[in-house]
This record gives C-alpha cells, structure tokens and sequence, in this order.
C-alpha cells in the first residue's frame, strides 16, 4: 500500500497541474469592491506589478499577493479608467472617461495632461511610441490625438479620423521603415503613417464580408452570433509584421499589413465572437484569444483552438495579459477578473505536448503487455502450459506400459489309513512352486490419437476461458488507471473531493493490478 502511495504522488509530479490544458483560472479581484473591470496591464520589468482599471479609479497589485492598493479614484458622471499605460520609472498614464491623467510618483499624486471638448474627453486609448516615452497617441469618441512632449501639447489627427470614434490603436515595431499606427475607427481600420498626417483607409467591416461566406452554415455557431447581421471590428494588434484583427466573425490576419486578409482557422472556438486576440512577446506565435465563450489557445500542431476556461463564472471575456514577472494569465471580464498560474512564464509560449510525449511520461510503468505477462505467469495459465501436455500425450505410445507379476504355490499330503485291526496316518511329501514374469507392450495407434487428448482438450478450454478471464480483467484495470491518470494531469478537478475520489480511484486500480500479478505490477515501476 505504501508504494501505491508513492505511485500516485510520481503521478502528481509528472505534469505541472498548472499546464494550460488542465489549469483553472481563480478569482483575482479579491479587495476590488468594483464590479465594472474595462483595463489592466503590467508594470516594465520583473516585478509583477498589476494595474487594474475600473469604474471607480485605477488598482494596483503590490509584488507581494497582499491584495488591491487604490491609487486614483474617478468623480463625476462619466467615470471609469478604459486604458492604462506603465511607463519606465514611476510614471503611469491612465485614459478616463474624464480625460487623461498622468501620474510621475507611481500614483501617488496625478495631473489631468489632456482635457478635450464633448466626446474628446472620452479617453479609450493611451498607447506610447517603443522608442520614444514622449510620444503618445490618445484615442478618444472624438477623434485620435498625438503629443511629441509627454502631454505638454498635443495635435488632433485630420479627417474623419480627427472626427470620429476611435476604439482601438495598435503601433508597429520595424527598424527597417517608418512605423506605422493603426486604429479601428467607427468600424473601419486606418493606416497612419508615423507623420501624423498621411494615412489609408484598409478596409471597412463590410469588406470582410466575402470572408465569411458560408459562416452562418456553420454548425458549432451559437445563437446569438447566427442573429448577427453587423461585422464588429472589435480589437486590432501588431505582432511580428501581422495585424491581427479581432472580429465578432473570428480572427483576421494580414501579412502584408494592407492588402489581403485571411480569416484564422476557427476549429474549436465555440464562439467566433472575439474581443480581443493576445501573443506572448517571446518569439514564438502562440495565440490566445477572449471571446463571448471564454479564452482559448490555438494548438498549431493539431490546427484547433483549446478551450481553457475552466474554473470561470463569467465567460464574455474582454481582454487577456499576461504578467511575465510571475508567469500568470489574466482575463478580464466586465464583472469578473481572473487569473491562471503556470509553473513558470515559459509555459506560456510553449507548443503543447504531442500524444506520445504525454505517454512518454509513462514510461517508468510497465506495458499492458507486460502487465498481461505478469497476470498469466501468475495465474499459471500461460499457453506454454497447454503445448506442454499435447507434446508430453503426443510421445505417450513410445512409452511401453510394464506389467510385472510374481507367483507361488505350496502344497502338503497327508493319508489316514483304517481297517478292523489297525489305523495309520501318513504326511508328507510338501511340494513347493514359485516364479515370476515381466512383460513390455506398446499401443502403436497412441502415436495417432489417445485419450489423453480428450482430457487435455477440455482443460485447454477451461484455462483458455480463465486466461480470458484474467486478461480482460487486467486490461479493464490497467487502461482505466492510464485514462484516470491523463485526465487528471490533463483536466484536473476542480474541488479537493473530487481530487481525492479519482487519488483514491487509481489507489484501488493499482492494488487490483497487483492483486493479479502478485504484486509484480507495482514492483516494475522505477
């Protein structure tokens, strides 16, 4: 018993229960009164400082996992933080529904920098150029704003742009050529070349429309996005020279940056309603998304989103970030914020594990094959066992069958002789005989057939049926004890009965197993 004990804890360490697959998102608004969540966003460095962006003011999450620490508090009508920026140093830049205020003592003290008229005071974007912290771009309801001073001054894009709704800003990273801005403005994506005066109309939403031909015939649609008629452009972003486009009709990439896009494969997202699409800036192109379902990662090899939103109350999803100092995914939902912990960041941006690396992870237990060998040796019905008796009946008539005999005989005489003047008696002689005999034969027709046979027949079915017996029996424990395993390294339960009902499961799948190889089974595993 105790080496079952040890079984089921190597079961334990072999995966991480906080692989993506089987990980469970907990509840990360602890302290956060607030039920309304529109940002969040990590501070530069290791750290693992978490900004949170509320209704009611901007949250920080110590380094320490101490709680929620308010540093701005939003007043008036129109209140909510909907974009925050964490600059190098101290400095932390917040866009409100009441403008955009900048703080340069880690939110200690704040100063309102841009303060528009009507709906540009609706700040939705703050998003700062990666070579120069001066420089930011502001989108607001009315319009898309640029300072080159830290906020000292500021200029108001042109146009349409200059005039209407701006929800999304994405800016592009190239030494190569001019960096570009790319925005989602009521509903159409804009190029902005890096002069802040030039730029191009990519597409509409409508231009996609073409893309989608034959959505609605999809089968795994859910009925709220079947009732859609509008194409929602909701979240535009820049990763490895892509534009990755978040849509209500899924995902969008152009490679080419204006001229041709592609709608991502969309197998397994049980709700192509995005609202936001997420790459770990570690090289590797794994691709998160939030949508009305809920958080999936694409799996490259296997061409399918994973779902892995286990543990989570609220689904509709609106962003995801992920917080390098400490290795956790974040999701925020509109009332909801959780958060999924990893072994370590890397986690995040590895390939997931093919079939035979998570049944390599075995190999320090026995096959079935070898379980099976077990069984049968112990059990004492191995086929061996069988051919033994028909070869030993085969060779029966070469065999003679031996009679041995001893005989022996005595005999005595005696005579009684009577008449009118006399009587005699007479004994004698005693005769004595003996001998013995010892006789070979042999049945000839043995060598064809004999009744040894009949007997080994009937035995043969008995222990083929019994062999039979033990091997479904151990195959039944064997694969039911290997599915429990990868089910709980791959989904593993959520409360700590249900964890102990399947410890104690695969506790008495093992012990069956050694109950029929004799103990064998658990004494294989190294």
């Amino acid at each position: 018993m105790l080496r079952i004990f040890w079984v089921t804890l190597l079961l334990l360490s072999i995966f991480p229960t906080s692989y993506l697959s089987g990980a469970e998102w907990q509840d990360a608004a602890g302290g956060i009164a607030d039920k309304e969540f529109y940002a969040i966003t990590e501070a530069p460095g290791a750290g693992g400082t978490v900004y949170m962006g509320t209704a009611s003011g901007l949250y920080r999450s110590p380094d320490t996992d101490g709680g929620w620490e308010q540093l701005f508090v939003c007043r008036g009508q129109y209140r909510g933080v909907n974009d925050i920026y964490v600059g190098k140093g101290d400095t932390v830049h917040i866009a409100t529904k009441r403008g955009l205020y900048k703080s340069q003592d880690s939110g200690k003290t704040w100063n309102r920098i841009f303060s528009g008229m009507g709906k540009e005071n609706y700040c939705t974007r703050v998003v700062p150029d990666h070579e120069d912290e001066n420089i930011i771009y502001l989108g607001t309801l009315g319009g898309l704003f640029r300072t080159e001073d830290g906020g000292k001054t500021w200029e108001k894009m042109q146009g349409r742009i200059g005039k209407s709704a701006v929800s999304s800003v994405a800016i592009e990273e190239n030494a190569s050529r001019p960096n570009k801005i790319f925005i989602i403005c009521d509903n159409e994506v804009y190029a902005i070349d890096e002069n802040f005066i030039d730029y191009k109309k990519l597409f509409a939403a409508a231009s996609l429309e073409s893309l989608t031909e034959g959505f609605d015939d999809m089968e795994d649609l859910s009925e709220d996005e079947e009732s859609e008629t509008s194409f929602l452009l909701n979240d535009i972003i820049v990763y490895a020279n892509k534009l990755y486009l978040s849509t209500n009709r899924g995902l969008f990439i152009s490679d080419d940056r204006d001229l041709s896009w592609t709608r991502f494969n969309s197998a397994g997202l049980s709700s192509r309603h995005i609202n936001y699409a997420l790459l770990p800036k570690d090289g590797r192109e794994t691709i998160f998304v939030a949508t009305k379902n809920g958080v999936f990662k694409y799996l490259s090899l296997e061409n399918v989103w994973q779902k892995i939103y286990a543990g989570m109350d609220s689904v509709d999803v609106k962003k995801l970030m992920i917080e390098s100092g400490k290795g956790y995914l974040w999701a925020l939902c509109k009332e909801k914020v959780y958060r999924m912990a990893f072994a370590d960041s890397g986690d995040l941006g590895r390939e997931p594990l093919t079939v035979e690396e998570i049944l390599s992870k075995f190999n320090n237990e026995p096959t079935i094959n070898e379980t099976v060998r077990m069984a049968i040796d112990y059990a004492e019905v191995y086929p061996e066992k069988i051919k033994k008796w028909r070869t030993g009946a085969k060779f029966k008539a070469l065999f003679p069958k031996i009679n041995f005999g001893i005989d022996q005989s005595q005999s005595d005489t005696y005579e009684i002789y009577t008449s009118s003047a006399t009587s005699y008696w007479m004994y004698g002689p005693r005769d004595k005989t003996g001998g013995w005999d010892l006789n070979f034969s042999w049945d000839l027709s043995d060598l064809v057939w004999n009744d040894s046979q009949t007997s080994i027949d009937v035995r043969s079915k008995l222990m083929v049926q019994l062999r039979d017996d033990v091997v479904d029996e151990v195959t039944r424990f064997y694969f039911e004890r290997r599915r429990l395993q990868i089910e709980f390294l791959m989904n593993p339960p959520k409360s700590m009965h249900a964890k102990l009902e399947k410890h104690l499961r695969i506790q008495e799948l093992t012990a069956g197993l050694d109950g029929l190889t004799g103990g064998r089974f658990s004494g294989s595993i190294t």
